[in-house]
């Protein structure tokens, strides 16, 4: 290990610097050259070898002859402005060239800058360091003006270092004051850069050295006091990485995420995050944040060059100096080093080439659900399935032949680059990845990965990056940018990929060799060869890569072309203007970046994994590393040994769906456990434990959530067509016969199955028999297919048909229904008795083997009462599987305690199923009046669109028809409002706080407590105020069919029989939108969604300044939520309107599309770019109108619920003369589109008929 040292000789060179000049007058300067120790980048030295280019006119004009020792770039430095200033460098100059560095949105914008910039430059705190060439000035006679190339504006402390607010550098100068050409400048080097041709200043290490010369100048505390001086003729200064007390070189800056910013060239330098462990990272507070002049400016709310306000910012910091973690020289950059001979400096780790500014991972309960708990589950169901696999046979013809709608069954690829396997059984055509690119319900890998939720993403499917940034630092949220949370997914998501990037330009820049990065290169060359054998080179952007390199060490110089290839490809975007999604080796970059984490990060990509056999079935099991393959990077231990993995750490488990796609995993726990608790699970866990294969089958079955998941599979199937039922192949293709017993028979359930809807008996045929094909309910519930009459689960043929045990089933649970509820998780004796008992996984989806799927959401919100225990959220329909006695008897005690404080009449009771699905058809089974009409009637309500108010009118009368309520007396509002009371100020004591529970700030009134109780009360009507408006949207003003308590009343008064009744009254009252919606929720989300919709208008994604763009990554960068009251929603019954189906018009009776897509395959799928003829276009933005784009098209990657036509809105313009100007705009997706075309709606046909678009009525009052 070298101490490295920045050595001036003669001393004089920075003496000069900081002598006389600089104390008396404040101002260093001198030649570029005589600072050259401090970074001398070899760019630099031939810049300060340059002379200024004095032409014939300027000398006629009075330009003076340079003297031969008279360089052109010359070194300023000082804190106040000046007469002692060279000339030309003045505030305005150094304003303007700071604002010129930057691109505005429009001049206002750009001179608020400059405004800000010039206080700043002003400010007594800032000192100014800037590089300059003189050059002659025509105008101006006299010494030459100073033109300035490079700059930066900082503040220093003699005891923390400089926090640098503003850095940059010229691009190509002025061609007319200064450029870097043979115009402006000479060499005496004949084989100088220079010509006629002007070239930029950037790329040539200016602001690296201006950096490097911040930390010398605050190391010595802008003295010359020299720590060495020998013989008088020299000094040096050494530049320590292990003195904890000097701090004084450190650097602190910020800068923003984004593409093209220095971000990536700071962490690339080795500039890295001040983040600790779940604490915001955004720049929020100087004082709080940056400890530079900490003390000095405590008083100050708002620090000047501290911007707070942009959420992409970073506060970076480089505690090391540039001279040892960037070093320059060419012999650096040209030849092959081992990471040792580059980050030799005494201090420095053998792991410094893994610099990054990656943020650590949220440590909280809801992290945990996609980390660590979603690991040690998936360990459980490794540990079991690597000794119990399931079994299946591969259908002998594709599936797309018998039902169209239905991807081909290929579902088996190659495994990709997967570092926890040995290349030989990665690369094994015996061995296959189960990569199907949606989980539709029939899919291997539901029974896989159980007791388990995987989200697919909703709007486009997750890459690797999404999945991790969801995981470690949004708790599973996935949405765009919101600035009262810590952190949006599109934010961090791009802070990895940058880190990515930064991580690549620094291989690329240094051509180090070391042996994580000798095993990683390995990774990458085996993913670039599964790319080029299945025909990807062109869609993951490795066309250029040189997969010919085998020898990483002896080829290292030709691999920094790869390094740039794969960090380009991370920058570029694909034909759709996205970021092209990142490979399997992006995800080894970060494992080895996160790697060097006080708490590290392990991530673990898990699949399912087929394996076939010489004779005989496919097994398939679910591939997930263990946590010490995770630790290592290919044999070598990134944490210590086998025997150190730390007590702490984070395992990230990612589903790959295929190659570039994958799923975000959820785990929610039995009980509460700690951080401590999980990792000690994983650490000690013994797969030998988990062995019960029945009983890890009875869990439930991997819930899948987005996705393009066919919608037909979710469809109501025909009772006896198949035993596969909702899953049945057959079910939605026309013509198709239901399947004979006589052909075959599931072993399991004795119903006929098709034999494309079920398993072959692998001991039998491949020709399946008559009892010889395992229908998919019965496969996924025993883990295997049934072998024939020798099974021990074979139902024969002369057992009681199973049709006759559903009819029983189903009685038992209508007289179940119709008993007293008194609780949510109530299961009798002949239940408990009767169902399989288990203790692992919570996580359930609705069995449709045994019902008929909801055809709206409201009839997932049934069968319970909300409680502090549950999310508001509406939950799906419990399994067939019990829970534990252990667990049973907690839900028990929790139910009893809220059930006690909960009054009947205000919980919802199940509707009949004409109420419930089909209330818009009367008893003639024709549909009621207030729909849409005929044409235009959905056959079941949409879920994607709102009520209207004739069809809640509508839905409310049959519900009160059919399940009448009537309001309940008094009495009973008063024992309750006295039940509510209790329940509140005893609430903590009972242990019912958690996230749902409201805590007051001050007691509830008497008054409010009865409103509450009458809100409460499903007999009563309330109204919510539409005018009532706020800025931020927290709560509703309503009015309640209440009773009007007499002044000073207490509720025990009222409780006295003699007492009078108080009159009923309409009484006002505040209510929190969050719990209103959560009370809503209970009985059908639609109803909150209709009430915030009038009250509102709909919910619309748009921009501060437009209503819409092209851009996907405009809309989640920049977009804000916001209400539009004019845009009316389609009504719930009417038909779906969508882009998807005849989107155009009949010309010379030929079809035209109106938009064309741009790609078929594509990164950001959800909006892909639409390519639209100049007449469409204009007829769909008019002169006068603001330009929005025209509806878009799907293509086979968009779910087509993302072309629907949610929302109709009359946009009108009227100027001083001339009629009013009318043309449609659309919601689609939550984002106007226009739908104008010669003044009819293209692809919504009459649908201004149906919603009475002009018509708004919108009355003040809402009631419900």
């Amino acid at each position: 290990m070298v101490l490295r040292e920045i050595t001036f000789r003669p001393r004089s060179r920075i003496t000069d610097f900081l002598g006389t000049s600089y104390s008396t007058n404040g101002v260093a300067q001198t030649f570029l050259a005589n600072l050259l120790p401090i970074y001398p980048h070899p760019s630099i030295v031939e810049l300060s070898q340059l002379h200024r280019y004095i032409s014939d006119r300027k000398a006629r004009a009075g330009d003076q002859p340079v003297a031969e020792n008279e360089l052109a770039f010359q070194v300023v430095m000082f804190k106040k402005f000046s007469t002692h200033l060279p000339s030309g460098i003045t505030a305005d100059a150094l304003g303007q060239f700071f604002t010129e560095q930057f691109s505005f949105e429009n001049n206002l914008v750009k001179k608020e800058f400059y405004d800000s910039t010039l206080l700043l430059l002003n400010h007594p705190l800032y000192y100014k360091l800037v590089i300059t060439v003189p050059t002659f000035n025509f105008e101006v006679s006299g010494e030459p003006t100073h033109v300035i190339v490079a700059a930066v504006l900082y503040m220093y402390d003699n005891k923390e270092g400089s926090y640098v607010s503003l850095i940059g550098v010229t691009n190509m100068g002025d061609p007319e004051e200064c450029s870097l050409s043979s115009k402006f400048f000479t060499s005496s080097d004949s084989a100088s850069f220079l010509s006629t041709t002007p070239i930029t200043f950037r790329g040539r290490g200016l602001a690296t050295f201006l950096l490097a010369t911040l930390q010398l100048l605050g190391h010595i505390r802008y003295q010359v006091d020299p720590e060495t001086s020998l013989d008088g003729t020299m000094i040096e200064y050494q530049c320590k990485e292990d003195d904890d007390d000097n701090r004084r070189h450190h650097l602190y800056l910020q800068s923003r995420l984004e593409f093209g910013s220095a971000y990536v060239m700071y962490v690339s330098m080795g500039f890295t995050t001040l983040a600790v462990e779940n604490v915001t990272h955004r720049s929020v507070s100087y004082c709080g944040q940056c400890p530079v002049n900490r003390n000095k400016l405590s008083h100050l709310a708002v620090v000047p060059g501290y911007n707070t306000d942009d959420p992409f910012l970073r506060l970076l910091v480089l505690k090391k100096w540039l001279l040892n973690v960037y070093r320059p020289g060419t012999d650096l950059t040209s030849a092959v080093h081992t990471s040792a001979k580059i980050w030799d400096a005494t201090g420095l780790s053998e792991y410094e080439y893994l610099s990054s500014a990656v943020l650590p991972p949220l440590n909280t309960p809801n992290t945990h659900r996609h980390t660590n708990a979603a690991y040690v589950q998936l360990l459980i169901g490794e540990s079991t399935l690597s000794k119990h696999p399931l079994e299946f046979i591969r259908l002998g013809e594709s599936i797309t032949e018998i039902n169209p709608l239905v991807e081909d069954d290929s579902f088996l690829q190659p495994i990709p680059a997967d570092r926890s396997l040995h290349p030989s059984v990665r690369t094994s055509p015996e061995n296959q990845m189960i990569a199907a690119p949606d989980l539709r319900p029939s899919d291997l890998r539901r029974g896989l990965f159980r007791s388990l939720s995987v989200h697919l993403g909703v709007t486009r499917k997750f890459d690797a990056l999404d999945v991790i940034t969801a995981a470690m630092y949004t708790e599973g949220k996935t949405g765009p940018l919101d600035d009262e949370a810590d952190y949006s997914h599109p934010e961090m998501a791009l802070e990895l990929r940058l880190n990515i990037i930064a991580f690549y330009q620094r291989c690329s820049h240094f051509p180090f060799v070391a042996t994580p990065l000798r095993n990683w290169a390995g990774l990458a060359i085996a993913e670039y060869n599964y790319a080029s054998q299945n025909n990807l080179l062109a869609d993951l952007g490795l066309s250029a890569f040189n997969g010919g390199l085998k020898k990483f060490i002896f080829e290292r110089l030709r691999w920094r072309d790869n390094f740039n290839i794969l960090a380009d490809r991370l920058t570029n975007a694909n034909p759709t203007g996205a970021p092209m999604r990142p490979l399997w080796c992006d995800i080894y970059v970060l494992q080895l970046l996160f790697y060097q984490k006080e708490r590290p990060v392990f991530f673990c990509p898990v699949y399912g994994m087929t394996t076939s056999q010489a004779e005989g079935p496919f097994w398939a099991t679910s591939q997930v590393p263990l946590v010490s393959q995770l630790a290592s990077f290919q044999g070598q231990w990134m944490t210590g040994s086998k025997d150190q993995i730390p007590p702490l750490f984070t395992v990230v488990p990612m589903l790959s769906i295929t190659h570039s796609t994958f799923g975000l995993f959820d785990k929610k726990p039995n009980k509460p456990i700690t951080d401590f608790q999980l990792c000690s699970q994983i650490s000690k866990l013994d797969r030998d434990d988990h062995d019960d294969i029945s009983g890890y089958c009875k869990l439930p079955l991997l819930e899948v959530i987005g996705g393009n998941v066919s919608e037909q599979f979710y469809d109501a199937f025909q009772k006896d067509f198949c035993a596969s039922k909702a899953l049945c192949l057959h079910k939605d293709v026309d013509d198709a016969e239901p399947a004979s017993v006589e052909d075959n028979r599931c072993p399991g359930c004795g119903l006929a199955v098709h034999c494309e809807c079920g398993f072959i008996d692998p001991s039998d045929s491949t020709v399946a028999g008559p009892d010889g094909v395992t229908c998919i309910q019965c496969y996924f519930k025993f883990g295997r297919t049934l072998t024939g009459p020798s099974d021990p689960e074979f139902r024969s043929r002369s057992e009681k048909d199973f049709s006759d045990a559903a009819e029983k089933k189903a009685a038992k649970k209508k007289d179940r229904a119709s008993r007293p509820k008194t609780g949510a998780n109530d299961v009798n004796d002949e239940d408990q008795s009767s169902l399989a008992e288990s203790t692992v996984g919570t996580n359930s989806e609705p069995d449709y083997s045994t019902q008929d799927p909801p055809l709206f959401p409201a009839a997932n919100t049934r069968a319970a009462r909300p409680s502090p225990y549950r999310s508001a959220k509406p939950k799906k329909l419990s399994s067939s599987r019990s829970p534990s006695a252990k667990r049973k008897e907690k839900e028990d005690e929790i139910n009893d305690k809220i059930n006690d404080n909960n009054p009947d009449y205000m919980c919802p009771e199940y509707l009949s199923p004409v109420v419930e699905k089909l209330w818009f058809i009367d008893e003639n089974l024709e549909y009621r009046a207030g729909l849409p009409s005929d044409e235009f009637v959905a056959r079941k309500p949409v879920e994607s669109h709102v009520y209207s108010t004739e069809e809640m009118k509508t839905f409310a009368s049959v519900q009160s028809k059919k399940t009448p309520v009537e309001p309940q007396d008094f009495d009973d509002i008063i024992k309750s409002a006295l039940a509510l009371r209790s329940f509140l100020r005893t609430s903590a004591d009972i242990g019912l706080r958690g996230p749902d529970v409201h805590v007051v700030s001050e007691d509830y009134s008497p008054q409010d407590l009865v409103n509450l109780a009458c809100l409460v009360d499903r007999g009563r009507e309330f109204s919510v105020d539409n005018n009532f408006q706020q800025k931020v949207k927290t709560q509703f003003y309503l009015v309640i069919a209440s009773y009007k308590l007499g002044p000073g009343k207490t509720l025990e008064y009222y409780l006295d029989p003699n007492v009078k009744e108080p009159p009923e009254s309409n009484e006002s009252m505040f209510v929190f939108r969050n719990w209103l919606k959560a009370y809503l929720d209970w009985f059908d989300p639609a109803l909150y969604i209709y009430l915030e919709t009038k009250a509102d208008g709909m919910k619309v994604s748009r921009f501060a300044s437009k209503l819409a763009a092209e851009d996907e990554l405009d809309y989640q960068f920049s977009s804000v939520e916001d209400h539009d009251d004019m845009m009316i929603p389609i009504p719930k019954m009417h038909k779906k309107v969508t882009t998807s189906h005849r989107f155009g018009e009949i010309v010379d009776g030929e079809y035209k599309p109106y938009a064309l897509c741009a790609s078929q395959s594509s990164y950001i799928e959800d909006f892909p770019r639409v390519a639209a003829d100049d007449y469409l276009s204009k007829s769909c933005n008019p002169p006068n109108f603001e330009y929005v784009p025209v509806a878009r098209s799907p293509t086979k990657e968009v779910p087509s619920i993302h072309m629907q036509i949610t929302g109709l809105k009359a946009d009108l313009f009227q100027g001083k003369s001339g009629p009013v100007q009318l043309r449609w705009l659309g919601l689609q997706k939550g984002r106007y589109v226009s739908l104008l075309n010669n003044n009819v709606l293209v692809g919504v046909n009459n649908i201004v008929e149906a919603v009475e678009l002009l018509d708004k009525g919108k009355k003040a009052w809402i009631k419900l």
